[in-house]
């Protein structure tokens, strides 16, 4: 199984019309090359629903290392249990070095390419490790909205241990074979739970690979 994962709990939409619109109002102003900020507020008032992962990035501290950071899957997975019935969970992988984040004052003048560097440094030391995580929901957390943050107090069940010892070479596109991946490449036992955003990512990951020349 593949998943692909982001540092907050949050998405930042819960249906199609509300991705295109918060992807069409960032695409860069052909005068000036960067977003209009008045489309972005445009499109977040009239899709409320980007508001939760805003709050959480005005709120969270960034992370001073990959390694140090958790990761979400955001959508609700459905696992077969051992009596014939389905159990709702998201995808957490937990840091072992804990949740470390910057302060203000430390964020002047950090590079680019830090993260990288670091996480390289880093891994030269010793490998960097999170904790496979299922969160499990109770009957009031929605299961088809990945903006709905369900609450840390949450129960967890440990799955394994995530180990990371090196980094690949960054790629190029003459590099790739032509994998292009999709979310509902599942394993026998773990279902999609049905929310739209889930949904749409095939299609949507098959389109960009054909415009990449994939």
């Amino acid at each position: 199984m593949t998943l692909v994962m982001i540092s907050a709990p949050v998405f930042f939409a819960a249906s199609r019309a509300s991705f295109v619109s918060f992807l069409e109002a960032r695409r860069p102003d052909p005068e000036t090359g960067k977003p209009n900020p008045q489309k972005i507020d445009e499109s977040n008032m009239t899709h409320t629903d980007s508001e939760a992962q805003r709050r959480w990035l005005a709120s969270t501290a960034p992370s001073i290392s990959y390694a140090t950071a958790p990761y979400f899957a955001v959508h609700t997975y459905l696992f077969d249990q051992s009596n014939g019935t389905k159990r709702p969970a998201r995808w957490i992988f937990e840091p072992v070095a804990g949740r470390i984040g910057f302060s203000p004052a430390e964020l002047n003048g950090i590079p680019d390419h830090f993260l990288v560097d670091e996480l390289r440094a880093r891994l030269r030391e010793g490998p960097a490790q999170w904790r496979v995580l299922a969160m499990i929901p109770q009957a009031i957390d929605p299961l088809h909205n990945p903006t709905a943050n369900w609450p840390e107090t949450r129960e967890t069940v440990e799955l394994g241990m995530l180990t990371v010892t090196s980094l690949a070479a960054l790629g190029t596109v003459e590099d790739s074979d032509g994998t292009v991946f999709d979310p509902m490449n599942l394993p026998q036992g773990i279902a999609p739970a049905g929310d739209p955003i889930f949904d749409s990512r095939s299609e949507a990951y098959a389109v960009s690979a054909l415009r990449r020349g994939l």
